[in-house]
């Protein structure tokens, strides 16, 4: 497997004919083609290396909460191997559509609001399950109303993270759903209720 750059950007080649890279090998890449090892995204005859050290699952209860309302919910960590990693999470984030982009380009969602919680520190990790909370804030729409400037609704994720040194993160992501007239606008509901006479 080779690497060659093609003016300030690093382009890998799929030339890889064994399933295992080493994690000094990894810590190459990371350096080399941080864009590439972040997003997971190639063109062209390039490909995305298939290692895998495990899996991590959110489990919820449900999907849809109201503002003020504390999400409780599992991890449940499936390991090949004993890992260790600097530490177990989970966030409460709301992303928003940015503004448009030209024809071909990657939009990134704007993270308007992301609210972190350690579920277990740096150490040694096995194949476990973890209970988390997260607390709503008060109210879902103005906790965002400043930095959702962009376009479209606001959507609501709990993503959850094992942060493993030299080597892929292993991780996990939920939609949620809270406050549906947040969601869509209370401006917008108001009038919908308006047109079919609803209270």
């Amino acid at each position: 497997m080779a690497i060659t750059h093609m003016g300030k950007r690093p382009t890998i080649r799929a030339e890889m004919r064994c399933a295992r890279v080493s994690r000094a090998y990894l810590h190459h890449l990371k350096k080399a083609s941080p864009t590439y090892l972040r997003t997971g995204q190639v063109s062209g005859d390039m490909m995305v290396l298939g290692i895998k050290e495990g899996s991590v699952e959110i489990v919820l209860p449900k999907r849809d909460y109201s503002s003020g309302e504390r999400i409780k919910g599992r991890l449940v960590l499936t390991l090949d191997s004993p890992k260790k990693a600097r530490g177990l999470r989970v966030e409460l984030k709301a992303e928003q559509k940015g503004a448009a982009a030209p024809k071909g380009t990657v939009v990134v969602p704007n993270v308007v609001f992301d609210l972190v919680s350690e579920v277990k520190g740096e150490g040694t990790f096995n194949s476990s399950k973890y209970d988390f909370e997260l607390q709503i804030p008060k109210s879902a729409q103005d906790a965002v109303k400043d930095k959702a400037t962009g376009t479209g609704p606001v959507r609501w994720y709990v993503t959850a993270s094992l942060d493993i040194p030299l080597a892929f993160d292993i991780k996990d992501r939920k939609e949620i759903f809270i406050d549906h007239e947040g969601m869509l606008g209370s401006e917008f509901v108001s009038r919908l209720k308006g047109a079919f006479h609803l209270q």
